[in-house]
């Protein structure tokens, strides 16, 4: 048995929205300590950051920032990149820690470590939390 043909399309168009829809950021992962000789990609993705200065339970103002990225889980492995393999449970990204950097649109770096990566194997994709988030 075989994908169906949407699924198969939908794959298609998510590798290209993630890296050439006109939307992406060059990503710069690099493997956390514990894999030597240390691993570096550059891939495109997508990288949102969220300010949120209100709490929703008390109304009152808070200072809260998250961040994620998301990016083609093939473009990663193409890379060089060993997403998968080196962790505690199989199928599952072992990126935890590892680090991601990007350049805003004032050519500031930001940097971040990666928290949960959450894969979407249907998608072909993963979702990264990103902490240690410096402004």
């Amino acid at each position: 048995m075989s994908n169906g043909a949407l699924l198969d399309q939908m794959r298609v168009d998510n590798r290209s929205i993630l890296g050439e829809g006109g939307f992406q950021t060059p990503l710069t992962i690099t493997t956390r300590g514990n894999i030597t000789p240390e691993v570096t990609a550059i891939i495109d993705g997508t990288i949102t950051l969220h300010n949120t200065q209100i709490d929703p339970e008390t109304g009152t103002y808070a200072s809260i920032r998250t961040a994620h990225c998301v990016f083609n889980t093939q473009e990663l492995i193409d890379a060089g990149f060993p997403v998968y393999g080196n962790g505690k449970i199989e199928n599952e990204p072992d990126m935890k820690n590892s680090k991601i950097s990007f350049v805003d649109a004032t050519g500031k770096t930001h940097y971040f470590k990666a928290a949960e990566p959450r894969p979407s194997h249907t998608f072909g994709c993963i979702s990264v939390i990103l902490s240690g988030a410096k402004a």
